[in-house]
């Protein structure tokens, strides 16, 4: 997977989990290959970013894994923010469905408040991969359209983000694979420029 990141030698995205290894981790239970994965990324993480309790890393479209990896690893001085994800919920029970916009707006919110060292976005990628092109010649153009236009909404946002990390002298990290078209959206050539 490819990386934008506005941060000094942060050692790249952590890797994407096979649908076991995930159902243990959401069980609290990783494998062995997970933990030694968590540790690696988060122990290099904690170096990069002066290990401090200050240091708050949260992440966007991704259920906790470097969260939930921060929080099993308490003494390496990480304080685990938000994980927001369709598959997680606020306080309210209300899951991060961000199609809607009043949970961007809320996403927003708190950002702004927490203010985490570490913002990790992972955007839905789907509309991007180069085997939904092959695919689209044989879709209905009109719904290729409207689900091109709902991804880049979603980039649009995460985009936004990543500035005000940014401007605020903090650091994002954006997860998409290497291939994917969406490295030639505007929104993220503008944010690849800001690093």
């Amino acid at each position: 997977a490819q990386s934008v990141c506005h941060a000094s030698g942060i050692a790249g995205a952590f890797s994407t989990t096979r649908d076991h290894e995930w159902a243990e981790w959401k069980k609290g239970e990783p494998t062995n290959k997970v933990r030694d994965q968590e540790l690696h990324f988060v122990t290099k993480l904690a170096e990069d970013l002066g290990a401090d309790p200050k240091i708050v890393v949260s992440e966007m479209y991704s259920p906790p894994r470097v969260t939930g990896a921060a929080r099993r690893l308490k003494n390496l001085g990480i304080t685990p923010g938000f994980a927001m994800d369709l598959t997680t919920e606020d306080e309210h029970g209300i899951p991060w469905d961000f199609d809607k916009l009043e949970r961007r707006q809320e996403a927003r919110r708190r950002i702004r408040e927490q203010k985490p060292m570490l913002l990790i976005g992972s955007p839905m990628c789907t509309r991007f991969c180069s085997w939904q092109a092959l695919n689209d010649v044989k879709r209905d153009p009109e719904e290729v359209q409207r689900e091109h236009i709902r991804a880049v909404i979603h980039l649009e946002f995460m985009s936004e983000l990543y500035r005000e990390q940014v401007q605020g002298g903090r650091y994002f990290l954006h997860e998409h694979p290497t291939g994917a078209t969406s490295w030639k959206e505007a929104c993220i050539e503008e944010v690849e420029g800001l690093t």
